[in-house]
């Protein structure tokens, strides 16, 4: 999936069944449409499995984001104070 579910704080998933997917409406008020790819012989998985799927590969996507701009701060107030340090020696 290369969906960037960090662009948005808030953000709706919505979920179609195997046989009808999800209504024309839906799909018009959407940012965008993913869909999961599978190797091997099967055509289809299961709603649920699907859900956990995708839920999993947001939240993990959203909270490496969100420790990536701790990071960032951290380093740059490390840099700061390295900084400071070398001027008053």
């Amino acid at each position: 999936m290369n969906t960037d579910f960090t662009k948005y704080k808030k953000i709706a998933i919505w979920f179609g069944n195997e046989s009808r997917g999800i209504s024309e409406e839906s799909l018009e008020k959407s940012f965008g449409c993913l869909n999961i790819t599978m190797a091997g012989m099967g055509e289809s998985l299961n709603l649920s499995n699907s859900t956990a799927i995708v839920l999993n590969h947001v939240a993990n996507q959203r909270r490496n984001y969100k420790l990536n701009k701790i990071k960032i701060k951290c380093d740059n107030k490390m840099i700061e104070n390295q900084i400071l340090t070398e001027k008053l020696l």
